[in-house]
C-alpha cells in the first residue's frame, strides 16, 4: 500500500501549479523510493487492486465500528481520514500504473 500511496503523491506534487524548492525534493526522494521499492513489490494490478481496496475498507471499518460503539476519538477522526485517503489511492491507482508502469 505504501508503494501505491508514494506514486499519489509523486502525481499530485507534480499537478502542482508552482512547486517549492522543498517540495520538489520531496517529490524526486519519492521517486527515488518507489524505484527502489518497485523490484520488491512486482505490482500486479488485479492483485494489488484487491489488495489496495481491502486495506482501505477494514481501516474504514474498524473505525466505524468505534463510531458506533460511542468511543469515538482523534484516533478514530484520523482512522476515517487515513481510509479516504486510502480510498483516494484506490480509485486513482489504475491511472497511476500507466502513468508510472511496471
Amino acid at each position: 500500500m505504501a508503494y501505491y500511496c508514494r506514486l499519489y503523491a509523486i502525481k499530485r506534487g507534480l499537478e502542482l501549479p508552482k512547486p517549492t524548492k522543498e517540495i520538489s525534493g520531496l517529490i524526486k526522494a519519492t521517486f527515488a523510493q518507489c524505484e527502489k521499492d518497485k523490484a520488491a513489490v512486482k505490482p500486479d494490478e488485479e492483485a494489488d487492486r484487491l489488495y489496495c481496496e481491502n486495506f482501505a475498507l477494514n481501516v474504514f471499518k474498524r473505525a466505524d465500528k468505534v463510531d458506533r460503539a460511542g468511543r469515538a476519538d482523534m484516533n478514530t477522526c484520523k482512522a476515517y481520514y487515513a481510509a479516504a485517503i486510502f480510498l483516494q489511492v484506490h480509485v486513482a491507482k489504475p491511472q497511476l500504473l500507466h502513468w508510472y508502469p511496471a
